[in-house]
C-alpha cells in the first residue's frame, strides 16, 4: 500500500446522472459535530434544488423537472434514475446482503420478469395468457434495472444505451431482440456483456425461445465490427473467427438503430434487421468488446450463477486465449510489448512512453487513498516534468492492463530520474524541487512509478506482469528475517550498528516513510541476510552483460579505498561512454567543478558493496546474476515492467 496524508483526492464523474443526498437520509450515529455537518450537507442540497426547481419553472430548458433525481446510496439511485418500479430499492438492499453485484442483478431480473415487482402483469397467470406486450415491457424494465445495478447507475447506459427491448417474431418462432445504441459504451465492456447475460435470463424466465442468427446475419455481424473498428474505434482487437463464433451462438438478437454514416456491402437488406445497411455502433460495441473481449470473465460469472445456455463461453474463451498467445507466459516472464494502445493516439496528445520501453512506467502493485479501479498515482513531481500534462484527474490509455485511467498524484512511491542539462543524473523525489528544475532538465531517464490497484488486473482478466523491487517488499523481507530470530539474536546483530529493535519495527509497519541510511541498509542486508533496500539498489538489468562487465571494472579500477577516505563520495575521470552507462543504470552523478570528473553523489560504500570485489569474476547469463554472483548483498530486479 502506497500512501500519504498529504495526497489530494481526484474525483471522477464518468455522467451527468449522479445523484445526491435526500430528505430521508438517516444521520450515521457519530458524534454531534459529524450529525451537524451532515445535516448542513443535507439543508444545502435541499437549498440548491428549490433554487434549481424554480428555475425550471420559468421554462427556459428543455424540461421543467430536474432530471438528476435525489438519492442516498446506489438502491435509491437505481428507483429514482429508472423511475421504479416502486420498491424496487428495497429489494436491492435486502439482496446485497447476501448476493454479489451481478447476482443481485440477475435476481432482481428475474423479479420484475416474473411481475412480482412492479405491475406489468398478474403473477398469477399461466405464461400463456400474459400479453405480449405486457412481457415486452417486463422485459425492457427488468434488463435497464439489472444493467442500473451493474454500473451503479452512474452511466447514462441503461437509459440511452438500451433503446428498448422487444419480443419479435412469429407466435411460433419467437425471439427477444436487445435495441442498442452507442451509449452503452459508458457501461464498460463487462457490463455491456452482462447485459446479454440478463437479457437471456430474462427470456428464458418468459419462456421464449431462444434466437439463432442465420448465416447471413452473422456476416452482417462481421462485416459491421471490421468497418467499425477501421472508421471509429474498438477496445479490444477484431478475431473474425470470435466474432462468427459468439454471434452464431447468441439466444438474444443485438440490434439497434444505425449510429454510423457507412453501409456494410455484403449481407444487405435482411428482413429482421430491415433496409437500413448502416453500420449500428450499439450491437457492435457489446457483440465485440462486450461478449467476445470479456469471454473469459463472462464465462465465470455463468459458472457462478450456474446459468444454462452458455456453455459455449468456454470456448470463445480458449479461442481468446489462442488469439493473444504472449498472454500465456508465466508472471516471471517478460510479456511481450503491446502497441494496440498507442495506435489510436489522436494527432496532438502526448505519449510519455512506447510499449513496455525501459524508461517508462515503472509498473508497481498497490493502492494510495486516492487510486484504485479506473485510478492510478504518479509521483507529483513527474507531474511536473511532464510539463503538467499528467495534471490530477487527466484521462491517460496505459499499455496495461489495457484500459484507460484517471491520474493521481501519490507521493510517497519512486519520482522520474532526470539528466540535467548541466550533466548531473538525480532522482527527483521532491515536488518544489521539480518545479524549480523547470527548463534545466536535458532529457528523462525513467518516468518513475504508476501505482496500480491488483484489481486493474483482475478486472482485465489480465495476467500480472513483474514488480520492481520496492520498499513494501523489501518490508516484508525483513519482517520474515526477524520473525525467525530471537530478540537476544536480534540485539547481536545490530550491535555495531545504532539500530534498535524499535526501529526495526518502524521500517517493517511504516517501510514509505522509514527509509534505513545506506549504512543501515548495508548492515541490515549483510547481518539478517535480507536483499539491499531499493533506495540503493539500481537499475542493473537495464545494461547488457557486456556493459555490465565494462561499467564494473572501469569503476573498481578508479576506486581504492586506500586512495579515498571511508565516506567520501566516488570521484571517477569523466568519461563520455562510461557516462552513459551511469545514466542508463540510473546512478545519480555530477560533474565536478574542474569539468574533470564525475563525482557519485549517492554513500559509495553500497555502491562498492553491489560491485564486489575485483577478485573475484562474475559469473551468470543475465547482468543482475552476475553482479549477485559476486556482490557482498542479495541484489534484486528493480527495474520490474516498464508500462
Amino acid at each position: 500500500m502506497a500512501g500519504s496524508s498529504k495526497h489530494r483526492i481526484a474525483v471522477r464523474s464518468r455522467c451527468p446522472r449522479l445523484t445526491v443526498s435526500d430528505d430521508d437520509f438517516t444521520l450515521p450515529p457519530h458524534s454531534r459535530a459529524y450529525g451537524e455537518y451532515f445535516e448542513s450537507l443535507r439543508d444545502e442540497v435541499s437549498r440548491v434544488y428549490d433554487i434549481a426547481e424554480k428555475a425550471r419553472e420559468m421554462g427556459f430548458d428543455p424540461t421543467t423537472r430536474i432530471e438528476i433525481p435525489r438519492a442516498h446510496d446506489v438502491a435509491g439511485r437505481v428507483e429514482a434514475t429508472l423511475e421504479g418500479p416502486k420498491g424496487v430499492a428495497n429489494r436491492i438492499r435486502e439482496l446485497q446482503k447476501n448476493l454479489s453485484r451481478e447476482g443481485v442483478a440477475l435476481a432482481v431480473a428475474k423479479e420484475i420478469a416474473e411481475g412480482k415487482l412492479g405491475e406489468f402483469y398478474d403473477p398469477n397467470l399461466p405464461p400463456e395468457s400474459i400479453k405480449r406486450q405486457d412481457k415486452e415491457k417486463a422485459a425492457d424494465k427488468a434488463v435497464r434495472v439489472a444493467l442500473s445495478i451493474l454500473t451503479e447507475s452512474i452511466t447514462a447506459a441503461p437509459l440511452e444505451g438500451i433503446s428498448e427491448v422487444k419480443i419479435r417474431g412469429s407466435d411460433d418462432e419467437l425471439y427477444l431482440a436487445l435495441f442498442l445504441a452507442g451509449p452503452i459504451r459508458a457501461a464498460g465492456g463487462t457490463e455491456a456483456a452482462m447485459t446479454v447475460l440478463v437479457a437471456d435470463y430474462v427470456r428464458q424466465v418468459l419462456k421464449l425461445p431462444a434466437f439463432k442468427a442465420t448465416p447471413e446475419e452473422v456476416e452482417r455481424y462481421l462485416e459491421e465490427v471490421e468497418l467499425y473498428a477501421r472508421n471509429v474505434h474498438l477496445q479490444y482487437p477484431v478475431h473474425p473467427e470470435m466474432v462468427r463464433f459468439a454471434a452464431s451462438r447468441l439466444p438474444i438478437m443485438l440490434n439497434g438503430d444505425p449510429t454510423e454514416e457507412f453501409e456494410v456491402t455484403g449481407s444487405r437488406d435482411l428482413p429482421r434487421i430491415g433496409e437500413d445497411n448502416r453500420v449500428r455502433g450499439g450491437a457492435v460495441l457489446v457483440l465485440n468488446d462486450g461478449v467476445v473481449g470479456r469471454a473469459a470473465k463472462l464465462a465465470k460469472i455463468v459458472s457462478s450463477t450456474d446459468m444454462k445456455g452458455w456453455e459455449w463461453l468456454d470456448e470463445l474463451s480458449d479461442l481468446e486465449t489462442k488469439a493473444r498467445p504472449e498472454e500465456e507466459m508465466s508472471p516471471d516472464q517478460m510479456l511481450e510489448p503491446k502497441s494496440d494502445y498507442i495506435s489510436d493516439v489522436i494527432a496532438g496528445r502526448p505519449v510519455f512512453s512506447h510499449p513496455s520501453r525501459v524508461g517508462g512506467f515503472r509498473l508497481r502493485y498497490g493502492r494510495s487513498r486516492n487510486t484504485g479501479l479506473a485510478g492510478v498515482g504518479v509521483h507529483p513531481a513527474t507531474m511536473y516534468v511532464v510539463e503538467e500534462f499528467l495534471a490530477p484527474g487527466t484521462h491517460i490509455r496505459t499499455e496495461r492492463p489495457g484500459k484507460g485511467s484517471i491520474v493521481a498524484p501519490v507521493d510517497t512511491i519512486e519520482g522520474p530520474i532526470v539528466l540535467m542539462k548541466n550533466g548531473s543524473v538525480h532522482q527527483i523525489s521532491d515536488v518544489d524541487e521539480a518545479r524549480n528544475l523547470e527548463g534545466k532538465i536535458k532529457r528523462i531517464i525513467s518516468l518513475g512509478d504508476i501505482l496500480v490497484a491488483l484489481g486493474e488486473f483482475l478486472e482485465n482478466n489480465h495476467p500480472l506482469a513483474p514488480s520492481g523491487y520496492c520498499e513494501e517488499w523489501w518490508s516484508h523481507n525483513l519482517d520474515e528475517a526477524v520473525s525467525r530470530l530471537t530478540e537476544k539474536q536480534i540485539s547481536q546483530r545490530l550491535s555495531k550498528s545504532e539500530l534498535t529493535i524499535t526501529e526495526l519495527n518502524e521500517m517493517v509497519e511504516s517501510p514509505l516513510t522509514r527509509i534505513p541510511s545506506g549504512e543501515e541498509a548495508l548492515h541490515l542486508s549483510k547481518k539478517l541476510g535480507v536483499p539491499l533496500h531499493p533506495r540503493y539498489l539500481y537499475r542493473w538489468p537495464v545494461l547488457s552483460p557486456t556493459e555490465l562487465m565494462n561499467l564494473r571494472n572501469w569503476i573498481l579500477s578508479e576506486y581504492t579505498l586506500s586512495k579515498q577516505k571511508e565516506g567520501d563520495l566516488i570521484s571517477l575521470p569523466r568519461d563520455k561512454s562510461f557516462k552513459n552507462l551511469l545514466e542508463k543504470v540510473g546512478i545519480p552523478h555530477r560533474i565536478s567543478s574542474d569539468k574533470k570528473s564525475l563525482i557519485l553523489t549517492d554513500s559509495p560504500l553500497p555502491i562498492i558493496a553491489q560491485l564486489g570485489s575485483r577478485d573475484e569474476t562474475p559469473k551468470g547469463e543475465t547482468s543482475l546474476q552476475m553482479l549477485n554472483s559476486v556482490a557482498d548483498v542479495v541484489l534484486r530486479d528493480k527495474v520490474g515492467f516498464s508500462i
